[in-house]
Parts: C-alpha cells; sequence; structure tokens
C-alpha cells in the first residue's frame, strides 16, 4: 500500500518565497532565503525517506533516536553549543580539517559517539511538518550564524541539519539521508551535520578567545547570568526523554569512542609524524647519506590526495575508498562495543525557511505548556 502523503502545511500560512540554496557547509546558510523548487518538500521523497527510517510520515512530531559523532581531543564536554555529525560527516571532517594538519589540528585523536534522542516543539513542527530545524555553525560554544536566534525565540530550541555536498568528497550513507535532493540521486545520501542548541547560544567566545590547537576552553565566558537563565537550550535536564517543550528538545548519552591511530593503521602517532623524521636523519648522517632526502610522514595532504608514510585517507573524492574507510569506522564501534544497540540514521528533513516567516504568530496548537514563552529572549 502507498505510504500518505506528507501533511500540507496550515492554510492561513503565506507561500515561501523562492531563492537560492543556502551555500555549502563552509558558509553556513542565513535566515532569508529558501531553496529552489525542486528541493522543496516532494510526497514521495519525503515517504520514501520516512520508510527508510521505519515508518510513515507522523501527523505530530516524533521522537527520533539516533547517533551523532564529534571528532575530539582526550577533553570532555557537554554536547550543546556545538555542531555534530553523522559518521560519514565526521570522516568528512576529519578528512579536510583535521588529518591534513601535521600534527592533527587541535589535538583531536578519536570520534566520539553520543546517542541522542530528539523531538521538536510542536510550535515548529505546526509550521514544518519536519523533526529538524535549520543547521547554524557554532564555534567555542557561540552560534556564529547570523538570525539563528529569531528561529529560537519563535520556535524554542530544535536540533537543525544540514546535508554536505558530495562534490567536496565522496562518503556516502547506503540509505537516503536528506529531502534537500533530485530523488534517486547519490546526493540523498550525503553526509549529515547536526547543531546542537545549548544555553545562551547567542554569546560566548569570540573569534580573538579561540586559540588554535587549546585543548580546553572555558565555553561559558562571554554569556550573561540573565541570557542562561531565559535561554537555557534544548537539552533535557538529567537526560530526560525530550518532550518536546522549547527547552527540553533532546536527551543526550555517551556511546563510546574509536581512536584515529587505531582507525589508519598508526601504532605510535608522536613516532609517526615526528620522532620518524628525526631518526631517519640520524641514520642517514651516520651512514654518510644525503639527510635533506628524508620526509616527514603526514597522514593527507590535499595537494597530493594522499599521505606519506601512510595511505589510510589516500582518494578523498575516491567513492570506494570513502566507502571503505566508513565501513571500517563501523567496525572498530561494533569490535569496542558490541552490546549497543544499532539505530537507524535520521533523515534531515527541514525544508526552507519562508518569508518574513518570524514575524508570524507563534501556533501553540496541540503543543505542551511551557513556562519558557514568557522568558524567552
Amino acid at each position: 500500500h502507498p505510504l500518505p502523503p506528507v501533511p500540507p502545511l496550515p492554510p492561513q500560512l503565506p507561500p515561501p518565497a523562492l531563492a537560492t540554496w543556502p551555500p555549502p557547509p563552509s558558509l553556513p546558510p542565513t535566515l532569508t532565503v529558501a531553496p529552489p523548487p525542486r528541493l522543496a518538500l516532494s510526497t514521495e521523497a519525503t515517504a520514501t525517506a520516512a520508510a527508510e527510517a521505519g515508518g510513515a510520515p507522523h501527523d505530530g512530531p516524533e521522537e527520533v533516536d539516533f547517533y551523532v559523532y564529534r571528532a575530539q581531543s582526550e577533553a570532555h564536554y557537554l554536547l550543546e553549543n556545538v555542531n555534530a555529525a553523522d559518521l560519514a560527516g565526521v570522516l568528512w571532517y576529519l578528512h579536510h580539517e583535521v588529518v591534513p594538519a601535521t600534527p592533527r589540528k587541535y589535538h583531536i585523536d578519536r570520534i566520539r559517539r553520543y546517542r541522542v534522542r530528539s523531538r521538536p516543539t510542536r510550535e515548529f513542527w505546526n509550521v514544518h511538518h519536519s523533526n529538524f530545524g535549520p543547521f547554524f555553525a557554532y564555534d567555542g560554544g557561540r552560534c556564529t550564524t547570523p538570525n539563528a536566534g529569531q528561529l529560537y525565540h519563535q520556535y524554542g530550541f530544535v536540533i537543525g541539519c544540514q546535508f554536505v555536498p558530495l562534490a567536496e568528497g565522496a562518503y556516502m550513507a547506503d540509505h537516503q539521508t536528506t529531502i534537500a535532493c533530485d530523488y534517486g540521486t547519490e546526493q540523498c545520501k550525503s553526509p549529515l551535520w547536526f547543531a546542537m542548541p545549548g544555553p545562551c547560544p547567542s554569546m560566548g567566545l569570540q573569534q580573538q578567545d579561540l586559540k588554535g590547537n587549546s585543548v580546553e576552553l572555558d565555553v561559558s565566558k562571554g554569556k550573561s547570568p540573565e541570557c542562561l537563565r531565559r535561554m537555557p537550550g534544548g537539552r533535557c535536564p538529567d537526560g530526560g526523554q525530550p518532550t518536546g517543550v522549547p527547552d527540553c528538545t533532546y536527551s543526550v548519552e555517551e556511546a563510546g569512542e574509536i581512536m584515529l591511530d587505531e582507525l589508519a593503521g598508526i601504532q605510535d602517532y608522536n613516532d609517526f609524524w615526528n620522532v620518524s623524521f628525526y631518526r631517519c636523519q640520524v641514520l642517514a648522517a651516520n651512514a654518510g647519506n644525503r639527510t635533506d632526502l628524508c620526509m616527514r610522514n603526514t597522514e593527507y595532504s590535499g595537494a597530493i590526495d594522499k599521505g606519506i608514510g601512510n595511505h589510510f585517507w589516500d582518494g578523498r573524492l575516491d567513492k570506494a575508498k570513502c566507502s571503505q574507510r566508513l565501513k571500517a569506522a563501523e567496525a572498530l564501534f561494533r569490535k569496542h562495543y558490541p552490546h549497543q544497540r544499532l539505530l537507524k540514521p535520521p533523515v534531515c528533513d527541514f525544508d526552507m525557511v519562508y518569508k518574513a516567516e518570524f514575524t508570524w504568530p507563534v501556533n501553540h496548537t496541540g503543543a505542551a505548556q511551557s513556562e519558557w514563552w514568557a522568558q524567552r529572549m
């Protein structure tokens, strides 16, 4: 039997304005544009995505249970006011931003996994009929996307999502991950990034406060007590089940980690990139050979699209190699956490931001009562 169609937008809402799809992840979208018609919600694409995710489209906000991943150092901090990704998305980030640097950027040495349960506010659902909002960039515990506060003010702290263009890395899922694509194309299986809104997302560290390769940062710096009280973020207290009220839209549990050295087959990272170079020079000098022939190992060089001394990351746009890396990461998580349940990855189902949307009256139909609306900033 065919799946039921996506519920239509409320009849009183004006039609969306059409413009250009937001720019790639390096330049997060603003809240002033909407995608062209081919990227708008498609009944066929949405129904198929919902079926792959485990059911038909819902008539209200549903709880979504999934894993997100972070490329991190040994430092620990809460999963809020940060960006996260699915596993393909975090490998995409590592390949672009981390392993090309020697030593690795920000002392990143692992992939951490988190179990997230999310439910958007009914106020958001009443307009968009989706489980995720737009993606916003976070840096140093502060949302850096202009006008993001308008969405949080209008709907509460909804998790955002976006796909990553395959033209910049060939990491693909084996299922549909986004509706922002031409149905049936590879772009429909793109990596995903997520935005996890936390306390006072509009305030925090400025660019001058962000120190390169710093392991620890005080991400609460620059957040006023009033802002922290009135804009508490979406993470539910004590890991409770998300209720969909504005300040309890997601819960988080740690779900393990894998080390990049083991993933790439590097026995000793310091020896790999540092000690081995000087050892080569000493051995060459003692043998009366040229020391300038010694080369420093690097995991990946974008200039030659391969590593020196290690070849795990060779071929950033090679679909087969990207698939092998994705499967290798999945296998490591299964190896170290064999008893953890498998979760179906979510579909990024956000449609668009409508013209003048944040001037519309908030539609509380079917929503749970919350005191947050009286104190919001």
